[in-house]
């Protein structure tokens, strides 16, 4: 189970609006959970600059506007905790993000998960993955302050991991009043040939089996609600269930991999990633 302690974070900057959605959303992360440090961290991404801008001198200058801008723009949103500005020049950002982890193990990476605003995700789609620790997207449409968390549970070697963070939410939790749900998604598998009874009794069947697991991990006291995704995908499912408890996170499992050209990150996480939503969608990794 993952200990009480203060936050170490990481948060990826764009020079685009969510870069000012995601610093104002550390102000409601700080109502809830003490901050040690935070670092912002943006990529001069080499490969897309023309020749004529990779000389030292032009990088140099480029590197000090960019570098002056963020510093004037985070100082200005008044943060109350450490922080610090950090400008890396790599072809690739990832490396950029790989590199600043390696110097200083973060507890949670921040990026912004675009609704209204310009950009397509391809990178966060990529550190999701590769990084180390758990991921958390911020729409720029969330909802503040956090009332209400679910938990995504799957019965798999996320689901301590899952249990872990919510239970770092509560135990971390400066304010009171946030209500958690624990929601586990029932897809069985039955044959379309199969009358409505016999599909009825599948279902049954592996929503009393999930109940024995869930008795079996020893959780406490926390209710788990287990429904039935019936002729819908789990990722439609778990939408409606979200929208239901007008729930501000969520907290799921993501598939993790070294390889960058890889992007697969499971059918249900790629799915509400794609989903528009106002609800942060927090990826965790399995515990080792």
């Amino acid at each position: 189970m993952l200990e009480k302690k203060p936050f170490k974070i990481l948060v990826g900057l764009d020079l685009s609006q969510m870069d000012m959605h995601l610093v104002e959303y550390l102000h409601t992360l700080d109502r809830l959970f003490e901050i040690e440090s935070v670092t912002f961290l943006h990529n001069i991404k080499l490969g897309e600059l023309s020749r004529e801008l990779l000389s030292s001198g032009v990088l140099k200058k480029i590197y000090a506007k960019i570098k002056t801008d963020l510093q004037n723009s985070v100082e200005r949103a008044g943060l109350t905790f450490p922080y610090r500005v950090e400008v890396q020049m790599e072809s690739l950002s990832e490396t950029a993000f790989e590199q600043v982890y390696r110097k200083d193990k973060y507890d949670l990476l921040i990026l912004g998960r675009k609704q209204k605003l310009n950009g397509n995700g391809a990178l966060a789609y990529k550190l999701v993955r590769l990084f180390p620790g758990a991921t958390l997207f911020v729409p720029e449409t969330f909802r503040t302050p956090i009332r209400v968390v679910v938990e995504a549970i799957t019965f798999s070697r996320y689901t301590r991991s899952i249990l872990g963070w919510g239970t770092w939410f509560r135990q971390n939790q400066r304010v009171s009043g946030i209500k958690h749900w624990a929601v586990h998604v029932s897809k069985p598998f039955y044959t379309p040939f199969m009358g409505t009874r016999e599909m009825e009794q599948v279902i049954q069947m592996d929503i009393n089996k999930k109940k024995e697991k869930w008795q079996s991990l020893a959780v406490g006291s926390e209710d788990l609600e287990i429904i039935s995704a019936q002729d819908q995908n789990i990722s439609s499912t778990i939408q409606k269930y979200l929208s239901q408890k007008k729930a501000d996170v969520l907290i799921l499992g993501v598939k993790s991999n070294s390889k960058i050209r890889e992007l697969f990150m499971g059918s249900v996480a790629n799915e509400l990633l794609q989903y528009p939503s106002n609800v942060c969608l927090l990826f965790v990794k399995p515990l080792l």
